[in-house]
């Protein structure tokens, strides 16, 4: 019998970032995270997660780099499932079941990027609207 491995966090603890190679992923036995996007430096939540929750499941199941980030949000205990123990599972699970999760991690990932877009062009957006009213301001004054 394998014994579960426990990593601790402290509030504000990164747990890994976007882009991040996954190794694991994470049951949370105690506490809460976040898991977030970069957006032109902006973070952009996507999700708080709680006890019994797992995350970091989509690098090991599809091999790509972490889709989002993850801070621990409140002291934090997490068991540690590794690749192994992931990759066991998933090949042994029916064909079906392989293919609609890897149908449901194409989508997130795909809705992770919409939702970086579309944060990129409203940041834009605003610095646009911003510049156009402070240029309206300057030319009211020299009148």
């Amino acid at each position: 019998m394998t014994v579960a491995q426990i990593k601790r966090f402290n509030a504000g603890d990164i747990i890994f970032s976007e882009g991040d190679d996954g190794d694991c992923a994470y049951i949370i036995e105690k506490g809460r995270v976040q898991i977030f996007i970069e957006s032109d430096d902006e973070r952009v939540p996507l999700v708080n997660c709680g006890v019994g929750e797992i995350f970091g499941e989509m690098a090991v199941i599809d091999g790509s780099p972490r889709s989002a980030s993850v801070q621990a949000l409140e002291p934090t205990e997490l068991v540690i499932v590794s690749s192994q123990q992931i990759s066991e599972r998933f090949d042994d699970a029916d064909p079906i079941v392989r293919l609609l999760t890897s149908m449901l991690l194409k989508r997130v990932r795909f809705n992770n990027e919409k939702t970086r877009t579309l944060t990129n062009k409203s940041a834009s957006n605003k610095k646009s609207i911003l510049l156009a009213q402070r240029q309206e301001i300057k030319e009211r004054a020299e009148e």
